[in-house]
């Protein structure tokens, strides 16, 4: 993610298509802190999950997150994403809480619409 004026990079952007199951799309984004609140991450967020539905064949997208990491927890439920998992696991050392959130194709339709 860049600052359109700019260039200048505040963060990233990714998914992860799985090989088992390529209709499910797994995504991922972080933003320096001092950039958070702004509205970047939802719009790059909200862009790249058109793009992936647009496709034609992805029914599913995924999104992990810490169960602490509220404003992506927020950004995921303002796509119209919903959790579907909690899952105690070990990252970097530390045992966290990771949430699942999905959401699949005609459900976001229906947010879309609505």
């Amino acid at each position: 993610m860049a600052h359109k004026q700019s260039n200048l990079l505040v963060g990233d952007i990714g998914m992860q298509i799985y090989i088992e199951n390529p209709a499910i799309v797994e995504i991922g984004f972080t933003l320096a802190r001092e950039e958070q609140g702004k509205g970047y991450a939802q719009e790059a967020v909200q862009a790249l999950v058109c793009s992936i539905f647009e496709l034609g064949y992805i029914n599913q997208i995924v999104g992990i997150t810490d169960m602490r990491n509220e404003p992506s927890i927020d950004l995921l439920r303002r796509l119209g994403m919903n959790l579907v998992r909690s899952d105690e696991v070990e990252f970097k050392g530390e045992l966290c809480i990771e949430q699942t959130f999905e959401l699949r194709r005609e459900d976001w339709l229906l947010h879309k619409a609505g």
